[in-house]
C-alpha cells in the first residue's frame, strides 16, 4: 500500500492572494509580514513574497475580510458605471455632431489643385528630399484631394481635438471618420471610391492596434 500523502503548498504567493481578493493594501494591513525566497525562475528577479496558506485562510474567515472584499467590489462597480456613463455621453456626441457634418464644397478642379499645393508645402518643408506633387499618380492625388476636403473643408479636426482623452475616444474616432468620409463621398461622388478605400485601411489599422493592446 502507497502511504506516500498528496503534496500539498504552504505558502500562497502575493498574485495568488490578489485572486482572492486581496489588495495591496489589505495585504499589508491583515497578513503579516511575508517570507521572502528567491525567484526559482528569474535568478536576478526580485525575491518572492510568499505568506502561510493557514494564516491567509484564517484571515480570510474573518468579517473584516469579507467586509472590504465587499466595499472593494462595490468600488470596482462604481468606477465601470462611470466608465460606462462616460462612454455613453461621449457616443451622443459624437452621433450629435455627425448629424451636423457639413461638408465644403469645391470645384474639383481647384480642390485637385489646393490638395497638390497643400501637398507641396509639405514637401518644401524637407529640403534634402524635395518632389513635386503634382507628378504623382492619379490614386495618389485623390488621396490627397480626400484628406484637404476631410481637414480643411469639414468641422473633422475641431471635432477630433475635442474628443481627445475622452473615454470611449478611439471608438468613437473611428465612427467620426467613417461618417465624414461618407459626407464626402456625398459632396464628392468622383470621390466615392477613394473615401471607401480610406475607410477599408482605417478599420485595418484599427483592428490590428487592438489586437496588439489585447495582447499586451
Amino acid at each position: 500500500m502507497d502511504n506516500t500523502s498528496e503534496w500539498k503548498p504552504e505558502y500562497y504567493t502575493q498574485s495568488t492572494l490578489k485572486k482572492f481578493g486581496f489588495t495591496v493594501k489589505m495585504i499589508e494591513t491583515m497578513l503579516s509580514e511575508p517570507i521572502l525566497q528567491n525567484n526559482p525562475h528569474y535568478r536576478y528577479a526580485a525575491p518572492m513574497k510568499l505568506w502561510l496558506i493557514t494564516e491567509v485562510d484564517a484571515v480570510m474567515q474573518t468579517d473584516e475580510f469579507k467586509e472590504a472584499v465587499k466595499k472593494r467590489e462595490s468600488r470596482r462597480q462604481g468606477a465601470a458605471k462611470a466608465v460606462e456613463t462616460k462612454r455613453a455621453k461621449l457616443h451622443a456626441e459624437i452621433e450629435a455632431k455627425i448629424q451636423k457634418i457639413k461638408v465644403e464644397v469645391l470645384p474639383m478642379n481647384q480642390l485637385r489643385n489646393e490638395a497638390i499645393a497643400d501637398r507641396q508645402a509639405w514637401y518644401d518643408m524637407d529640403w534634402e528630399n524635395c518632389c513635386d506633387a503634382a507628378s504623382a499618380d492619379e490614386p495618389t492625388i485623390k488621396r490627397w484631394m480626400v484628406n484637404y476636403v476631410r481637414h480643411n473643408l469639414t468641422s473633422y479636426d475641431d471635432v477630433l481635438y475635442r474628443m481627445s482623452g475622452k473615454v470611449g475616444c478611439h471608438n468613437e474616432y473611428l465612427t467620426y471618420k467613417f461618417a465624414v468620409l461618407d459626407k464626402i463621398a456625398e459632396a464628392y461622388p468622383k470621390l466615392k471610391q477613394e473615401c471607401n478605400q480610406q475607410k477599408q485601411r482605417t478599420q485595418s489599422e484599427h483592428d490590428m492596434r487592438m489586437a496588439y493592446l489585447t495582447q499586451k
